[in-house]
């Protein structure tokens, strides 16, 4: 067996930083990559029956604008309050 050089222990150690450094910024790259597809995901709404359609065409415009403000929260944000969704059944809301 063979005695290993100073030398020797600081390149791996310089090698092993590296490494490491290198581990951590790929697991940066993917936690950001991650982010921001879930950032762009969207849901689909639905609607059954006509009956929206039918409510739609009876509101004003200023009511028109809130209620679009709400629909694209409902496609993107997360979590939302109670007063705008109620949960039904099986991802059914109301």
């Amino acid at each position: 067996m063979g005695v290993r050089g100073s030398g020797e222990l600081k390149i791996e150690s310089e090698e092993l930083k590296a490494s490491k450094i290198i581990l951590f910024f790929l697991q940066k790259v993917v936690q950001l990559y991650n982010f921001l597809h879930l950032c762009d995901a969207k849901r689909t709404i639905i609607t059954y029956g006509g009956y929206f359609e039918r409510f739609v065409a009876t509101l004003s415009e200023k009511e028109i604008a809130k209620l679009k403000y709400i629909v694209s929260l409902l496609e993107t944000t997360d979590r939302l309050p109670v007063k705008f969704i109620k949960y039904l059944r099986d991802e059914v809301y109301e």
